[in-house]
């Protein structure tokens, strides 16, 4: 097995991960792996999409990271990408492809550094928070308090499971087989942390922090879902979405006043936008710390 002094993370297109890759050679590794078979291949392609080429090949392997623990890690080939396709140096044009303008996406995903459910028990509300502004306000969403430190967790649109959340423990479990608001079913553990406020076994107001959370848009519709583990957090029904120009999108929850947000697909950048007009250029812009995936 392998042993690596620093692990090499990629950033992915279904899980919040940073760049830092080896710069050009044709044999690469990605370590530690993702947990899922789709999210390894996304990793691969955003990988190789990294060096303006596109997925060849990929296998599994073991490792050792920098503390002795072995981990799984991606062993992937790049091949060069098919004329047209991308541009390995975003916000300008691809000069190895007749200077032609940025493409359009069919569709985007915001990765979240640092998004996070709060919720307060005493008046029982629930936000989904993300870059300091509101993604939801839980209009969708239904609590049930078990125990002082036991809540179940529910999007009105699932089906067949919910979410069980223990604040002593600081754990989240995905449900199936159980009744809304009862104990029982069948629990898996899911990766999502829990902060509480005040007494972790009866908290004045507790976080559930998610680790991969992301917004994912379908240029041309108006589909928009925010997502983790999975699961569909909220089915986009408050948002709006205006394509300015093929690359450059403007986005806002409808209880946002006086701001919104803009995507630069090319640049791979996300702004908030104050003192500007949604749907037209201009504003003063302030960057936002997310990760851009535009899929082509």
């Amino acid at each position: 097995m392998k042993r690596f002094n620093h692990l090499m993370i990629l950033g992915i297109a279904l899980s919040s991960f940073s760049f830092s890759v080896q710069a050009a050679p044709p044999k690469k590794d990605i370590c530690p792996a993702p947990a899922s078979q789709a999210a390894r291949q996304a990793a691969v392609d955003a990988a190789c999409q990294h060096f303006g080429r596109v997925s060849k090949s990929w296998g599994m392997h073991s490792a050792f990271n920098s503390s002795g623990q072995v981990i799984s890690c991606i062993h992937f080939k790049c091949k060069r990408a098919p004329h047209g396709f991308g541009n390995p140096n975003p916000g300008q044009q691809d000069q190895g492809n007749n200077n032609q303008p940025a493409a359009t996406p069919k569709r985007f995903l915001l990765k979240f550094q640092d998004a996070s459910l709060v919720h307060i028990p005493a008046s029982n509300v629930s936000q989904i928070t993300a870059q300091g502004n509101v993604l939801s306000y839980g209009n969708d969403w239904q609590v049930r308090k078990l125990k002082p430190y036991l809540y179940h967790f529910k999007q009105n649109n699932w089906s067949g499971f919910y979410w069980k959340v223990n604040t002593s423990r600081g754990e989240v479990y995905r449900v199936k087989n159980g009744n809304f608001g009862q104990l029982g079913g069948n629990e898996q553990k899911i990766n999502i942390g829990v902060d509480a406020v005040g007494n972790a076994n009866n908290p004045t107001r507790f976080s559930l922090r998610f680790r991969d959370a992301y917004l994912v848009h379908k240029v041309g519709t108006s589909t928009l879902q925010i997502a983790t583990q999975g699961n569909v957090l909220s089915y986009g029904g408050d948002w709006q979405v205006r394509k300015l120009k093929p690359y450059l999108f403007h986005v806002k929850q409808n209880n946002w006043q006086g701001f919104h947000w803009q995507i630069n697909t090319s640049r791979k950048q996300a702004h908030r936008v104050k003192g500007g007009q949604f749907g037209q250029i201009g504003g003063n812009k302030t960057k936002l710390n997310m990760v851009i995936d535009p899929v082509y």
